[in-house]
């Protein structure tokens, strides 16, 4: 066997950095990236989680509107239906039936994979695996935020603009204008009426991208309230005052409703192509707002006034294998799922559009 001298470093004196070559040994085989955790997508912080044990099933809707009715031929009789006179006979109530129905579904399962040669798993100066789990964590959850949020403007939920809503953008809203305010209230009405008066605005949240956030975080009437929020807990002697926020407005509560900003983003760009174009998968200028009314953990049998559901037949399954043919390991991301938001769902939500242009 020969060998290319040419390859050969030239001969020199031991000094204090040329007696070894240089490897990753040194940081302990440390890796410098990214690799968004699974744990952190905010939109396991708004859908309701539901587990079912067939991939198709069936969810029933109730429609909710009965209890409402209070009949009579006019005001001064509203409600005079129920009446019971003594010895007379009960009203059968046969008129006074809620109506439902039920609606299908199936759970759609999705492989994230990749694949890895023999000789770099075990030649790696790093965990070159443990990194590609974490990358495929990642995709997945991304695939499944982008595909609620898709769902949600593709559902039959009421919108409007910020300004018919209240007067003007968000992100120019003062004390003496508070356009912000005034918006969530008409939407917390509009959501009270249509959910038969269930939902109230502390069971909604604001979701918006970081963008968004910060265009509205400027505005006068949110300043001067978070000012008046940290001077009030102060006061208290309770509480963080202005605990660190992953974004501006990111967990807080403004009329009732709590901020929620999901920073996940994503790129259709091919590998190997510059730049990699990020974009964010809750849009941007918009709003939405929906209701966690029914917590994040389904129950069954419960009924639920959550606008977003997510059915998991398989929420997430890590899988890792060694091919001896191929001389490869396989590893991949699995998930079996559908994030479903019924015509019941859609009335306990609202987009708000232009909120800051």
């Amino acid at each position: 066997m020969s060998v290319n001298v040419n390859l050969m470093s030239p001969a020199t004196t031991p000094g204090g950095n040329n007696t070894y070559v240089p490897n990753s040994a040194a940081t302990w085989d440390m890796l410098q990236g990214y690799s968004k955790n699974i744990n952190s997508f905010a939109v396991n912080r708004v859908a309701q989680r539901f587990p079912v044990d067939k991939a198709n099933f069936l969810y029933a809707q109730w429609q909710s509107v009965q209890e409402t009715r209070l009949l009579g031929s006019s005001a001064a009789t509203y409600g005079n239906l129920y009446r019971w006179p003594i010895g007379q006979p009960a009203a059968s109530g046969i008129t006074n039936i809620e109506q439902f129905n039920f609606a299908p579904a199936y759970c759609e399962r999705f492989n994230f994979p990749t694949v890895l040669p023999l000789e770099s798993v075990e030649q790696s100066a790093f965990q070159v695996t443990a990194a590609h789990l974490g990358m495929l964590g990642s995709e997945l959850m991304r695939q499944r935020t982008y595909s609620t949020w898709y769902t949600f403007q593709n559902s039959s939920i009421t919108s409007a603009s910020a300004t018919s809503l209240g007067g003007g953008f968000w992100s120019v809203g003062t004390p003496t204008n508070p356009y912000c305010r005034t918006g969530l209230n008409a939407v917390g009405v509009a959501i009270n009426q249509q959910t038969a008066n269930s939902v109230t605005p502390d069971k909604l949240c604001v979701v918006t991208n970081p963008n968004t956030s910060t265009k509205i975080s400027v505005a006068q009437e949110l300043t001067d309230y978070l000012k008046f929020l940290v001077g009030y807990q102060a006061f208290q002697g309770t509480g963080e005052i202005m605990p660190g926020r992953r974004f501006a407005m990111d967990g807080v509560y403004f009329g009732g409703f709590e901020f929620v900003v999901d920073d996940a983003g994503y790129s259709t760009t091919q590998q190997n192509i510059s730049p990699n174009v990020m974009q964010y998968c809750v849009p941007d200028d918009q709003a939405f707002i929906l209701s966690r009314a029914s917590g994040l953990e389904g129950v069954a049998g419960s009924v639920s006034w959550s606008t977003i559901m997510h059915y998991f037949y398989e929420e997430m399954t890590i899988e890792q294998y060694y091919s001896p043919n191929d001389r490869l390991y396989y590893v991949r991301a699995i998930t079996n799922w559908v994030p479903i938001i019924s015509n019941q769902g859609a009335k306990a939500a609202y987009i708000v559009t232009a909120v800051y242009s």
